[in-house]
């Protein structure tokens, strides 16, 4: 079942209207029609089409009004919504139905990393000729105040890199719309995450661009009664480098860094002898990125590789 609507007649100021024709058709096949009312003196700017619909059809609809001073001529309908919630695409001016994006990160969402993590939406699904557009997206604390709003994006159509650190131990929901061609909005997808608690450790070092051969010198924030930061380098589930350091600062040797491949760096602060949580970095030199992993050791530091 639909609704055909006209809300914006083309009739001269002044004019009031007598009758409304209305014609829908699978496939543009007006001669063989899916519904008609002509001549209608009470449905005069919408009419409700009790017919079961099929999801996979394309249809269209047109209206022709007559009024107090003459008639329109054929012209698209300005809107035809779906009643039982099938998915239909109408014609130029009626907008496909789209589905609401599913948001996934790949965390876990009870554990969820503050910042640097990639969200990804699937399941844009419309029938007719629509194509994905753009995408909005938006992140709210438990409150609903928004901390992250970005409308209608045409760069980061299926996923997003999260840059904005929020705040450890919290809730927050992620949400995101698609758009299509032709201008229709999806609901907005949402998903629910718990961020992990402070470890303390805060990296200030950028490992995006870092390129083989590179020594990387790992700074961080000081910390009140540090006693040291532990470090281990992983590639290939093999550890390639160990470091502590009493200090705020230590150094990747140059020749540990190789062309075209992808690491994980992993560090863990000992404050007053007591170690913290272990927090998680991967960078590439590939792809140049560097996302917040959230997961296990692959063994534990200072099991394997050479102290830096």
């Amino acid at each position: 079942m639909s609704i055909l609507k006209v809300t914006k007649p083309n009739i001269p100021a002044g004019e009031t209207i007598v009758s409304t024709s209305w014609v829908m058709a699978e496939n543009g096949d007006w001669n063989n029609l899916f519904f008609s009312s002509m001549n209608d003196k009470v449905n005069l700017l919408s009419i409700k089409v009790d017919k079961p619909i099929n999801p996979k059809t394309i249809y269209k609809a047109m209206v022709k009004i007559v009024h107090t001073g003459g008639v329109t001529l054929w012209s698209d309908v300005d809107t035809l919504v779906v009643l039982d919630n099938k998915l239909i695409d109408s014609s130029l001016h009626t907008p496909s139905l789209i589905n609401k994006p599913k948001l996934t990160t790949g965390y876990d969402l009870n554990n969820h990393p503050i910042t640097g993590f990639t969200v990804k939406l699937s399941d844009y699904e419309v029938y007719g000729e629509s194509v994905l557009k753009s995408a909005s997206w938006l992140i709210e604390d438990k409150n609903g105040d928004v901390v992250m709003f970005i409308p209608e994006t045409e760069e980061n159509l299926t996923e997003i890199v999260i840059k904005d650190k929020l705040r450890p131990n919290e809730i927050y929901t992620i949400r995101a719309a698609f758009k299509g061609s032709n201008n229709d909005v999806s609901d907005f997808g949402a998903l629910t995450i718990y961020t992990s608690m402070d470890s303390n450790l805060q990296l200030l070092t950028n490992l995006n661009g870092k390129a083989a051969g590179d020594a990387i010198e790992l700074v961080i924030v000081e910390v009140d009664n540090m006693t040291k930061v532990e470090w281990q380098l992983v590639k290939d589930g093999n550890n390639v480098w160990t470091g502590v350091s009493t200090s705020t600062t230590t150094i990747i040797p140059a020749t540990v860094i190789e062309e075209n491949s992808e690491y994980v760096l992993i560090g863990r602060l000992v404050i007053n002898g007591k170690e913290q949580e272990y927090n998680y970095y991967r960078f590439s030199t590939t792809d140049k990125t560097v996302i917040y992993l959230d997961g296990p050791l692959p063994f534990p530091i200072g099991t394997q590789g050479t102290q830096g």
